[in-house]
C-alpha cells in the first residue's frame, strides 16, 4: 500500500507577505506550484536555492530530572520514508518532482549555536520527527508507546512492550516494517565511543547485545522488546563510528584532496548511513523496511551533538514535509500548594522551537495528573497547534496503560490526518488491541507475590540489569504473580562487611533469606565475587531456586568446586591467575590486549547433551528441542578438564557449543531449580512471551513447577 502515487500534490503557495518565509522562497514555491511547464533546469536551480536557505534546529533540556539545570536526552524520532530513494538526483538528494515537496516548513536561517545560552532556561523541549511511507493504523498503535518514550525518569519509564509470536500474529502487517535507531545522545555523543561495549554499567546502564554481536545502549533493548523486532549493530550510529568512517575514507583518498569538514562530509556520512541502514530488514520475513525511527539524543548546544542536528536539518528536505510529523513532548509542572498546572514552560519551549524553524504538529504533555479543564486549549492557543493535537500523558499504573490512554484520546486519527495515511483497521490489529487491554487488566488483578533476590555488583544503578528485571516481570506476569524484587549488593554478603557494617550485612542476608528465588546476573571483575558465591551456596544447600547467568554460571561452578568437590582454591582465571584449580579459564581465541568488541558475542547455537539432558527441567522449558539459539557476551568459560568431576558428582553440563567443547548450560541434580547458563537469555524477553529460564525460575519460586510439568 502506497500512501500516495507519484502525481504532483496540490498545495497552496506560500505568501510573500508571511514574515517567517523568505521572499525568494515564497516566489520559488509559488512558481513551482503554478508553473507546471517550467524547465527542469529552472526548477532545479530554484529548489537548490530553497534547500540551501532553510535551517531548522531544536532543543531540549533536563527532562529526566524535571529541573532546568540538568542535562538530559534530546530526542528526535523519525519515521523514515524510502519513497525519496526513487526520487533522488545525483548526490544532493533532491526530488526529481519538486512539486511533491512541501516548502511550508521553512523559516529564516537559524544558527543553532545560539541556543546554548537558552538551553538551561526551560524544563523540557523534546520532540520527534517522523518519516513515513506506508503506515497502517496497526502500525500507529504499535508506535504509541514511543510517543511517550522519554516521559519518565530513566529509573522508572523503562518498561518494555512486545507481542505474541504465534504463527497467526506473526503475519500481521506491522511485522513488515522496520525500526532504525540512530543513537547519538549522551551515552556516546560526549565520549566518541565506537559502541557501548566498554562503558561501565554504573554510568550508562546495561550493555545490550544484539543478534549479530553488536554491543549497544539499553534503549535498543527497549525497542526490541516493545516491537518484537531484531536489530543489528548497523542500527546503532555513534559519533565514533561516523568519524572513523570519514577518516578512513580520507586516508583512502575518496575525497580527492578536498578539505574534510563537518559540513558536508560528516553530515553527509550520517545521512548516507540512514539511507543505507533503512533498507536492512529487522523482521523474520526478510522484507525491506517501510518505516524508520531515528532517535537522536544529547543536549542541543553540545559540541558533539551539532553534526547530527545539522545532518537532520539537511535530511528533512530530502523527504519532504508530508513525510514528517513532529511531536513535542513537554512537562506540565504542578506548582504551589493549590496544585495549579503551569503551561509557561511548554509555551516557552514551543516558542523557541518555532523560532528555530520547527513547528510541532502534536504536543504531548507529561504530567503527574490528568490535564485540568482549559489547559489543553491554552496550550493549543499559545503553541499554534489544534486543541485535538494536545495529548495528556499523565502517570499511569504501568507503562502498558499508555498506548490505551493515547488511543482513547484519538492519537490515531490525528496521525492519520497529519500524515495523509490511508485508514486501515484490520481484524488482527483489533485482536492485538484487545490482547493489550487484557494485559493491562491482568496487571491490575495480580495479588499473589513472588520474591526474588537479585545479587549483583551494579545495583547502585538498577538500569544496569534492565533486561533482567524485565525478564522477571514478564515471567511473573505469565505466572499471575506480582514481582517483588530484592536488590542485594553482592559485597554486602561478605564477611568483611559483617565486620565493618553489621547492619548492612544483616540487611543484605535478610533480603536473600526471605526470597523465594535467587538470581545472580552477569558481570566483570573481582568485586563482590565472594558474596555471590555465598548466595549460590545458600541456594544450593537450602533448595532455593537459583538461576545464574553468564558470571552466575561460573559462580555456581566455583562454589560447587569448593564446597562439594573439595577444590579449596577453586577460582576463575579472571581474578586469580595463580590459583591451582582454575575451574573457569580465559577463552584462548579472545584478545588479551583489546577489550572492545573482542568477547564471544551475539547469537550462538547451544546443543543439548543427548546423554544427560533428557528429563531435565531446562530442556523441558525449551520444549525438548535439540538445540537453541541465545545471545552471548563473555570472555571466560568452564575449564574442560574439570567437567567430568562435576558430572560424576551430580552437577551436569547439559548444553554445549557446536563442537561440544564449551560448557553452556548446567543443571544440578535433585534440586527444585538450580540452573546456570553462559548466555544471556534476558536479551530475548517479550511481555507476552517470557524466556524459558526466567519462567522456570518464577515457576519454581512460586511452587508451581510440578503443576506446570504435568
Amino acid at each position: 500500500m502506497l500512501h500516495r502515487d507519484n502525481k504532483p500534490t496540490k498545495r497552496s503557495a506560500l505568501k510573500p507577505s508571511d514574515p517567517l518565509i523568505p521572499t525568494e522562497l515564497a516566489k520559488t514555491d509559488s512558481k513551482i506550484s503554478t508553473d507546471s511547464n517550467s524547465s527542469t533546469e529552472q526548477e532545479d536551480l530554484e529548489t537548490e536555492k530553497f534547500l540551501l536557505t532553510g535551517k531548522i534546529v531544536s532543543q531540549q533540556h533536563g527532562l529526566w530530572s524535571y529541573t532546568p539545570f540538568r542535562q538530559a536526552d534530546f530526542l528526535f524520532k523519525l519515521f523514515f520514508s524510502k519513497k525519496f530513494l526513487s526520487h533522488r538526483v545525483g548526490d544532493q538528494g533532491y526530488f526529481s518532482d519538486k512539486r511533491t515537496m512541501s516548502y511550508n516548513f521553512i523559516t529564516e536561517n537559524s544558527f543553532f549555536a545560539l541556543i546554548l545560552l537558552w538551553q538551561w532556561l526551560y524544563f523540557n523541549d523534546q520532540f520527534y520527527i517522523f518519516f513515513k511511507r506506508t503506515f497502517a493504523l496497526e502500525l500507529l498503535f504499535v508506535f504509541c508507546p514511543y510517543i511517550i518514550r522519554p516521559l519518565w525518569p530513566k529509573t522508572s519509564f523503562r518498561d518494555s512492550m512486545g507481542f505474541p509470536e504465534n504463527k497467526t500474529d506473526r503475519n500481521r502487517k506491522f511485522y513488515a516494517y522496520a525500526i532504525f535507531i540512530t543513537k547519538c545522545f549522551y551515552v556516546w555523543a560526549k565520549h566518541y565511543n565506537i559502541d557501548a561495549g566498554t562503558l561501565t554499567p554504573l554510568d550508562h546502564g546495561e550493555v545490550f547485545v544484539l543478534n549479530d554481536g553488536g554491543e549497544v545502549d539499553l534503549d535498543l533493548g527497549n525497542y526490541e522488546r516493545f516491537l518484537d523486532v531484531t536489530l543489528t549493530r548497523e542500527n546503532n550510529i555513534t559519533t565514533g563510528k561516523i568519524y572513523r568512517e570519514v577518516i578512513e575514507k580520507e586516508r583512502k583518498g575518496d575525497y580527492l584532496g578536498k578539505t574534510v569538514q563537518v559540513v558536508p562530509h560528516i553530515t553527509n556520512a550520517i545521512q548516507d548511513w540512514v539511507e543505507r541502514v533503512a533498507k536492512i530488514s529487522v523482521s523474520e520475513d526478510g522484507e525491506a523496511p517501510d518505516v524508520c525511527i531515528i532517535e537522536l539524543g544529547g543536549t542541543v548546544g553540545d559540541i558533539e551533538s551539532a553534526p547530527f542536528i545539522e545532518a537532520m536539518r539537511q535530511f528533512q528536505f530530502r523527504v519532504g514535509h508530508d513525510n514528517f510529523c513532529l511531536i513535542h513532548v513537554s512537562l506540565i509542572p504542578i506548582v504551589g500548594s493549590v496544585g495549579e498546572q503551569k503551561t509557561k514552560p511548554t509555551q516557552a519551549s514551543v516558542r523557541d522551537l518555532r523560532g528555530l524553524g520547527l513547528t510541532p504538529d502534536i504536543v504531548a504533555c507529561r504530567s503527574s495528573k490528568p490535564l485540568e479543564a482549559g489547559v489543553a486549549e491554552k496550550i493549543a492557543m499559545f503553541c499554534h497547534v489544534p486543541a485535538a493535537s494536545v495529548f495528556a500523558v499523565h502517570d499511569c499504573k504501568s507503562v502498558y496503560h499508555v498506548p490505551i490512554l493515547l488511543k482513547e484520546q484519538g492519537i490515531l486519527d490525528v496521525l492519520t490526518n497529519r500524515l495523509k495515511l490511508e485508514p486501515k483497521i484490520s481484524l488482527k490489529s483489533q485482536a492485538l488491541s484487545n490482547k493489550w487491554r487484557q494485559l493491562t487488566e491482568r496487571i491490575e488483578r495480580l495479588h499473589d507475590t513472588v520474591e526474588i533476590a537479585l545479587v549483583g555488583k551494579y545495583t547502585g544503578l538498577q538500569d544496569s540489569y534492565i533486561s533482567v528485571v524485565k525478564s522477571l516481570e514478564h515471567a511473573s506476569l505469565s505466572c499471575n504473580r506480582k514481582l517483588k524484587l530484592n536488590w542485594v549488593e553482592a559485597g554486602d554478603l561478605e564477611l568483611e562487611t559483617q565486620a565493618l557494617d553489621p547492619l548492612k550485612y544483616h540487611d543484605a542476608w535478610k533480603k536473600v533469606c526471605s526470597a523465594n528465588g535467587i538470581l545472580v546476573p552477569g558481570g566483570f571483575g573481582e568485586r563482590g565475587i565472594e558474596g555471590k558465591i555465598l548466595a549460590a551456596k545458600y541456594a544450593r544447600e537450602n533448595k532455593i531456586p537459583y538461576l545464574g547467568i553468564c558470571l552466575g554460571l561460573q559462580i555456581a561452578v566455583i562454589e560447587y568446586g569448593r564446597n562439594v568437590l573439595n577444590l579449596e582454591d577453586a577460582n576463575s582465571e579472571e581474578w586469580n591467575k595463580d590459583a591451582k584449580n582454575k575451574v573457569v579459564i580465559f577463552m584462548p581465541e579472545i584478545s588479551v590486549t583489546h577489550m572492545g568488541g573482542t568477547m564471544r558475542l551475539g547469537d550462538k547455537k547451544t546443543i543439548f547433551n543427548k546423554t544427560n539432558s533428557s528429563g531435565t527441567i531446562t530442556r523441558f522449558l525449551y520444549n525438548d528441542v535439540n538445540e537453541i539459539h541465545e545471545r552471548h557476551r563473555h570472555r571466560y568459560e568452564v575449564n574442560p578438564k574439570y567437567v567430568q568431576q562435576y558430572e560424576d558428582s551430580g552437577l551436569h553440563f547439559i548444553g554445549q557449543d557446536e563442537k561440544g567443547e564449551r560448557m553452556i548450560l548446567l543443571e544440578l541434580k535433585d534440586h527444585p531449580f538450580f540452573v546456570g547458563c553462559q548466555f544471556h537469555p534476558e536479551y530475548k524477553t517479550r511481555p507476552l512471551k517470557p524466556v524459558p529460564l526466567f519462567l522456570g525460575l518464577i515457576l519454581a519460586a512460586s511452587g508451581e513447577m510440578e503443576n506446570y510439568r504435568k
